[in-house]
């Protein structure tokens, strides 16, 4: 029997070599119609205001769009004409609108307002549109019509009388004028009006062009016809295009194309300066570096009608339609490929790059595509293997330009060659369809990897084989434990497999199941790679990314930003980027420097073609996304990069659950202490991943974080406070200004400065009166008190004089009746006149409380008299009283002196043996006191206490006359004092006894 040799067919196809330029790369367009919130799909103009506000004008009103939502005008909120055709901005950021009815009108503070010359206006165009209009610096609002035979001019503030019309020939078009002064116009030839505006005329074919306000000008002829479908735009470098009908001319130039038949009705230069050009359904046609002999041109939007573009604030570009709405395209740099630019399917499964720019693209058809920025080379499969023929992964293999193809037919092929098919045959299979169908004996194989010796291995739903690279056979084959889903190579050359039931791994004829140890490994396993770090990426079917860096394992899902949990291929490029395709967009994957991971989305609303992604690769600055619609290539510098500060604006405030106007500073009571505050960032590329950051001065101290567009603030406590509110943009750049307002919640009256000023006044007034009546009561109490005691006082003094009074004349009338018993009847005749004259001065003085100075004395006079008239002369006395003393003048209470000078000459000098009593009264002035001081030779205090003690006799005049003193000191808060001072020689006899009394000095007309 002949052996079967191993059959090596190689298919040579090149059936189809298709080459395309890149105008047959389409942009990824996203669409806004009437079921997004549009007034009409018919729309005529868009422009952006200086706030970034996004004004379309159409047939059922104007529409202003914010990222989130479009609110309509209409004749409802005073616009009076419901199509309106253009729009402008003034300097003061009022929004004019001109309409088909030919009246104007302008949009300022939320609210549209129309001019009072609108009547002027409209009778002067008779049934004519509107063409062009702008407000120059001077707010002169300049209009170009279809109907009149001039120009418009409306100064403010836009009255009847305000209105001026420039007769001229038919005016389509009126633009500002250039920095230099330049004028276009477009009337006879031997005609040139003086204009500010630029007009056209349908009736002429000359330009004539204005080089210097002197009048000189340079004629040049018209290269077609002027209608109302002509347009003029001045460029940015300073040449001038001028479109008219299908045909489109340079003036610096002179280029003249005739392009296809269909009218050109829009003209654009964007920020790189290249010219757009919307035509009448055929779409829009791009030039560029406004270039327009370059053929090399985009075309999208086909068989639509655009009437205006724009390009925002962020390079996101706008188209407006006469019949589907508005297209937004978030970046001119993120292109698709489909069935439609050349691509034999739209369904790719796999890709592999190869060169700088360059990919290959693996079909569900089983064709295979090379493509770069310039080129789409189709590489047809063979006929006979169309049915499943579905091509599942494409793997670079370690010989130079191979590329290793899996599918359901595996092969290989160079680079060089890529219609050069050269299949992976099994013998076995070989042998069983030997001279019938060869190529059922191709193996299939899900994916393939390397080892480091260079051999290939491959798995399917059965195997895993080792296989050799060059001959293309299968060296030997182990039964899996799972259906293999993909193949990468390990340490040590240990094969990981990622399968239907998790991680897998074979070496040396065994299988080892990571499920064992580790629940995270038992999920479907879609794709395996290692990164730069030699850290392990997982993607899995449902349960996200699994990475693994040594023994640690990180789990990466939704929760922590990730687009799905689906994910189906993982991909990281040589910057240390991780790309995950998923059911849900793409998700790029980032280190941080502090430790952890950043993650990025970008999905449809970014601008994607579609949010199934089946794998990415990255060429250069190139990613490429192979998905079930097309192909998708973005740019990696810009595809998460948004440097364009976001605007942001209060939009609305409730107080209460009440409207309040958007003020500067509001005011609010200390009841209105609940508040919803709304505000809005301006951002049209990724709006979705907007963020704000948000502060209330007053109450919060750090920065708060939140994606929703409205706060509200509960019981806030009164105080002043300051809500600022900050964007940030998917990139992370943040607002340049935060919008802010500042309110103040008053306290409640009884906590205002003035009601607790006027009600501490009202207290304390309150307590004062209080206090003064209470002290005036406790006064009267007092001085009733005092008057009391004042009169128990006079009356105790007036007692104790009367109990000294008996003393006196007791012992005067015994001194009377002494006289009488020695029969010394003059004597006491004598006597007794001094006595009744001293007794009528004592009843008279006793009935006073003070008596002047010299009735006293002389009553003292009077007493000491008597006594030494009673002790037969034995002692003598002075009574002295210095210069500085007025007696007459001088006040003093009765009877002061008389107990101490009794008590020197009864117990003093009365007790002299051997000598004469000497008894001296002298007073003096200190200061404001009165010194009496009574001084005697007497036997001295101490021998006169002996002799008390031994007599029964008790002296009651000396402590009768201290409570005197006692009580005048309480009754006149004086300081009454008497001192006490015993006199001896060097031996220590005793000399006599000096008292010294001190009294208020007191006159009689007042104090001195």
């Amino acid at each position: 029997m002949r052996r079967i040799q191993p059959l090596r067919f190689t298919f040579t196809f090149l059936l189809f070599l298709l080459i395309f330029t890149c105008l047959a790369q389409e942009p990824v367009l996203k669409n806004f119609a009437v079921k997004d919130g549009l007034p009409s799909s018919e729309v005529y103009n868009v422009m952006q205001d200086s706030k970034g506000y996004l004004w379309f004008c159409t047939d059922g009103g104007v529409s202003r769009y914010d990222g989130y939502s479009f609110r309509n005008f209409s004749s409802l909120n005073g616009l009076k004409d419901n199509t309106v055709f253009g729009s402008t901005e003034d300097r003061k950021g009022r929004i004019w609108f001109r309409t088909l009815s030919g009246k104007l009108f302008y949009f300022l503070h939320d609210s549209i307002y129309a001019i009072a010359a609108n009547e002027r206006l409209t009778d002067q165009i008779h049934n004519g549109l509107i063409t062009s209009f702008y407000v120059d610096k001077g707010d002169t609002v300049w209009c170009g019509s279809s109907g009149g035979r001039g120009y418009f001019k409306i100064a403010p503030p836009y009255r009847g009388i305000d209105f001026s019309f420039i007769p001229l020939e038919r005016v389509y078009n009126l633009m500002e004028l250039d920095d230099t002064g330049y004028i276009w116009n477009i009337v006879g030839p031997s005609k040139l009006y003086e204009s500010v505006p630029i007009f056209f005329s349908s009736t002429q074919t000359q330009f004539y062009k204005r080089v210097s306000k002197s009048g000189a000008y340079v004629r040049k002829p018209a290269p077609f016809a002027l209608n109302s479908s002509t347009r003029f735009l001045k460029s940015r470098t300073g040449d001038y295009f001028i479109s008219g009908r299908n045909e489109l001319v340079s003036d610096r130039t002179n280029d003249h194309i005739l392009m296809d038949k269909n009218w050109i009705i829009s003209l654009y230069e964007d920020k790189k300066g290249n010219l757009w050009a919307g035509q009448s359904n055929m779409g829009v046609t791009i030039f560029q570096d406004g270039n327009i002999q370059v053929r090399k041109k985009l075309k999208i939007l086909n068989n639509y009608s655009v009437s205006s573009m724009l390009e925002d604030h962020e390079g996101g570009f706008w188209f407006c339609t006469l019949e589907k709405g508005v297209f937004y395209m978030p970046a001119s740099d993120l292109l698709f490929y489909d069935k439609s630019d050349g691509l034999p399917d739209d369904k790719i499964l796999s890709l592999v790059p190869f060169g700088d720019k360059g990919v290959f693209a693996g079909m569900k058809n089983g064709d295979i595509c090379s493509l770069t920025t310039d080129t789409i080379i189709v590489y047809k499969s063979p006929p006979d293997f169309k049915a499943d023929n579905i091509i599942t992964s494409l793997t670079s293999g370690p010989m130079k330009d191979q590329i290793i193809v899996g599918g359901s037919h595996a092969f290989s092929f160079n680079v060089n060659t890529p219609g050069k098919r050269e299949y992976f045959y099994d013998q076995i299979l070989l042998k069983k369809f030997a001279g019938l169908d060869e190529s059922k004996g191709i193996s299939s194989f899900k994916s393939f990897a390397f080892d480091s010796k260079g051999n290939l291995w491959g798995g399917n739903y059965l195997s895993l084989s080792e296989m050799d690279p060059v001959k293309k056979t299968i060296i030997k084959s182990f039964k899996s434990n799972s259906r293999v889903l993909s193949i990468a190579c390990g340490r040590g050359d240990t094969m990981l497999l990622g399968c239907v039931n998790g991680l897998w791994a074979y070496k040396d004829g065994l299988f080892h199941y990571f499920g064992n140890r580790d629940p995270a490994f038992t999920v479907r396993i879609e794709d395996i790679a290692m990164d730069k770090d030699s850290c392990w990426w997982f993607a899995t079917k449902g349960e996200g990314l699994i990475l693994k860096k040594g023994n640690q394992i990180v789990h990466i899902t939704e929760q922590n930003g990730l687009s799905s949990n689906i994910c189906r291929s993982v991909y990281p490029d040589q910057s240390g980027v991780i790309w995950v395709s998923t059911n849900k967009g793409i998700s790029r994957i980032r280190k941080k420097e502090g430790g952890g991971y950043s993650i990025d989305v970008y999905t449809t609303n970014e601008g994607l073609l579609t949010n199934e992604i089946n794998q990415i690769v990255r060429t250069g600055d190139i990613i490429w996304a192979a998905t079930n619609q097309g192909l998708i290539r973005l740019d990696a510098n810009k595809l998460f990069t948004n440097q364009t500060p976001p605007p942001v604006y209060l939009t609305s405030l409730q107080v209460n659950s009440m409207p309040r106007s958007l003020t500067d500073t509001i005011r609010l009571k200390y009841s209105e202490n609940f508040l919803n505050i709304g505000f809005i960032g301006i951002s049209y590329m990724r709006s979705s991943q907007l963020r704000y950051k948000y502060k209330l001065e007053g109450l919060d101290t750090t920065w708060n974080y939140t994606q929703q567009n409205i706060l509200q603030y509960t019981t806030l406590p009164p105080g002043s406070y300051c809500f600022l509110v900050s964007a940030i943009n998917s990139s992370g750049t943040a607002s340049l200004k935060p919008a802010r307002i500042w309110f103040r919640i008053s306290k409640p009256f009884w906590k205002e400065w003035w009601f607790i000023l006027s009600l501490s006044t009202l207290i304390l007034t309150l307590a004062i009166t209080w206090i003064n009546h209470r002290i005036n009561k406790l006064r009267k109490i007092a001085v009733e008190a005092s008057d009391i005691n004042r009169k128990i006082a006079e009356l105790k003094l007036v007692a104790l004089r009367s109990q000294m009074n008996p003393h006196f004349i007791f012992n005067c009338i015994n001194s009377i009746q002494l006289f009488i018993l020695k029969n010394d009847s003059e004597a006491a005749h004598k006597h007794l006149t001094r006595f009744s004259k001293l007794m009528r001065l004592v009843l008279e003085n006793s009935k006073h409380e003070y008596i002047t100075l010299d009735k006293e004395l002389q009553a003292l006079e009077l007493y000491i008299e008597l006594e030494r008239m009673r002790f037969s002369y034995k002692f003598s006395f002075t009574i002295s009283i210095a210069e500085n003393v007025q007696p007459e003048n001088l006040l003093i209470s009765p009877l002061v002196m008389q107990p101490y000078v009794e008590n020197a000459i009864w117990h003093g000098m009365m007790h002299l043996e051997d000598k004469e009593g000497d008894l001296l009264i002298r007073l003096e002035k200190e200061d404001r006191v009165l010194k009496c001081i009574i001084d005697d030779n007497g036997i001295g205090r101490k021998k006169a206490s002996t002799i008390r003690q031994n007599s029964s006799h008790k002296s009651t005049a000396l402590s009768i006359n201290k409570e005197r003193v006692d009580i005048i000191n309480n009754l006149h808060e004086s300081k009454l004092t008497v001192e006490f001072f015993d006199k001896t020689d060097a031996d220590g006899n005793s000399l006599g006894t000096r008292v010294e009394i001190s009294l208020p000095y007191l006159e009689e007309r007042g104090e001195g």
